[in-house]
């Protein structure tokens, strides 16, 4: 999933507040998310998908890689530039995420309004199912053996109080098959946010922080997340948790230089390892992105991939790297603003808010 605004440029995350950690990301309350459920989610349907239309071709070699979400003037299209979703006059379609079972869930927003309605396109061509309002999406996966999307929204009864470090967004747990709302606490500050989650098998990942700088934390409740300990902060793009929530995957880049790195750890408490993706040489990085088994890199109208993961270990601590893994590009459309992996792992991408 991913916070306005709609680019993911790093620039744009610099061009908003300092660098800076914040403690309040973290709680010791145990208190079960069922106990703060805020509604439901309306079942209604009442918008509709578009035929699919021509787009970029992507190489020979396009069946090694896994598909992907693009946000483009035309809607949310596949990686072929199938259109899943279309927006109407005067809306705007943007932050795809995976949904976990074939189909992308995404934001229809109205003119500049910073808060939009919830669609999941699961089969295209067919109705979405909407899913209520939010100002993000940071990711999808499975919690209590139910498929829960993680997304921020502003509530109007709070009132923004920067003494009290209290912001009018606010993070929600969405159960994508009831509509079940339920809030998570002190995921926001005055100024602090997460930049992008993930939740599989009952363990969460998010990275808080603010402008461009970022620390991971877990925790196996949503209310008592903990800061990974000994890490610097650095500019998360997108995490993601493999299917059993026993390894964590993110990607970080370097403000202003074309440096891209991506680092696993085991959980609870592996040993994080980075690797190097892309150099000071090259060119600075649009989007980057991972779902744990792969990382694709775009920059302009060029998608890079790299195979992570064979699943040979099977999320475990005997997972490692392929000892060739397979890499190569393939062409995109112009004007994509937004992009996720097509897969089940449903990891979020970043983008501050703040």
């Amino acid at each position: 999933m991913r916070l306005t605004p709609t680019s993911t440029t790093v620039a744009a995350m610099l061009a908003v507040v300092s660098l800076a950690i914040v403690p309040a990301c973290s709680s010791d309350d145990t208190a079960s998310p069922s106990d703060t459920t805020t509604g439901t989610v309306p079942r209604t349907t009442t918008t509709t998908t578009t035929a699919p239309s021509s787009g970029s071709t992507p190489g020979s070699d396009e069946n090694q890689f896994p598909g992907l979400w693009l946000a483009v003037p035309a809607g949310i299209t596949d990686e072929k530039g199938t259109v899943w979703a279309k927006p109407a006059a005067g809306e705007t379609l943007r932050s795809p995420v995976d949904d976990g079972v074939g189909g992308v869930v995404y934001l229809r927003c109205k003119g500049t309004a910073s808060t939009c309605s919830i669609e999941d396109a699961t089969v295209r061509d067919k109705v979405p199912v909407p899913l209520g309002s939010a100002d993000s999406l940071l990711g999808t996966g499975t919690y209590q053996q139910t498929r829960v999307l993680i997304a921020s929204w502003t509530d109007p009864t709070i009132v923004p109080d920067q003494a009290a470090d209290t912001s009018g967004l606010v993070a929600q747990l969405i159960d994508m098959d009831s509509g079940r709302i339920t809030t998570l606490p002190k995921w926001f500050g005055w100024e602090s946010s997460p930049f992008t989650a993930d939740v599989e098998n009952d363990q969460f990942a998010a990275c808080f922080g603010e402008g461009e700088s970022c620390g991971v934390s877990l925790g196996t409740t949503p209310d008592n997340m903990v800061a990974v300990p000994g890490m610097d902060p650095s500019t998360v793009m997108s995490l993601a948790l493999d299917p059993k929530g026993k390894r964590l995957t993110w990607v970080e880049t370097e403000p202003m230089t074309g440096n891209v790195n991506v680092v696993t750890m085991d959980l609870p408490s592996g040993t994080p390892t980075t690797v190097e993706l892309q150099g000071d040489n090259d060119p600075p990085a649009d989007d980057s992105v991972t779902d744990g088994a792969w990382v694709a890199i775009r920059t302009g109208e060029t998608v890079a991939y790299r195979q992570l993961d064979d699943g040979a270990g099977g999320g475990s601590s005997t997972t490692t790297a392929p000892t060739t893994p397979v890499e190569g590009k393939i062409p995109v459309a112009p004007g994509v603003t937004e992009m996720a992996l097509r897969s089940s792992g449903g990891g979020g991408s970043a983008n501050s808010v703040l």
